[in-house]
């Protein structure tokens, strides 16, 4: 990562402002000058998304609402990794819960820090082949519908800034687009 020895800003105070699925903090710090000042920061777990592939041309991708828009979007399987659970295992798990899919194969494709200002959350991205149709076991207040989709339209959906705004499926399908090519040629 960065220079942290460079620009280091020491913790002075702490305090819990939200205790849930993830932490909310209010650190006051002090600067390399020795002026002080607020960081306000969540503390986040892990989290893992799957590029799942039906063939070299077809992806699985779930439609989800998702309240702080109050819109659905359109997403890859993605979701936070259970305490003691590799991110391996959760884009598996995630995978099948939430579209109905399992994979017999998985490829680690990037990780990636989304909201670097203020969370310190990292998603691992796999793309998941060899798939087969099972149950899905979704959480009770997920709202999804899963989609068949053709690579290369949500590639131009990418393109021409169309349809996909969560970041870690453009980020996903961007990775998965070189992989592909490797994986399926």
């Amino acid at each position: 990562m960065g220079k942290a020895e460079t620009f280091y800003e020491r913790r002075i105070d702490r305090k819990l402002l939200y205790n849930g699925i993830f932490k909310f903090f209010l650190d006051q710090v002090e600067l390399p000058s020795g002026r002080q000042t607020h960081r306000a920061w969540i503390d986040f777990p892990n989290a893992s998304a799957v590029v799942p592939f039906l063939d070299r041309d077809t992806i699985i991708m779930i439609e989800q609402y998702r309240y702080p828009f109050n819109a659905t979007f359109l997403e890859i399987p993605a979701g936070k990794v259970d305490a003691g659970e590799s991110p391996e295992n959760c884009a598996l798990r995630e995978l099948t819960e939430e579209t109905g899919y399992q994979a017999a194969k998985l490829s680690h494709l990037t990780s990636l820090a989304p909201t670097i200002a203020y969370s310190n959350e990292i998603i691992h991205v796999y793309a998941a082949t060899d798939l087969s149709l099972t149950t899905t076991s979704r959480d009770f207040d997920e709202q999804i519908e899963v989609k068949k989709v053709k690579f290369e339209e949500i590639l131009d959906d990418i393109r021409h800034n169309r349809r996909l705004y969560d970041a870690k499926t453009i980020i996903g399908i961007l990775f998965a687009e070189t992989w592909r090519k490797t994986f399926f040629d």
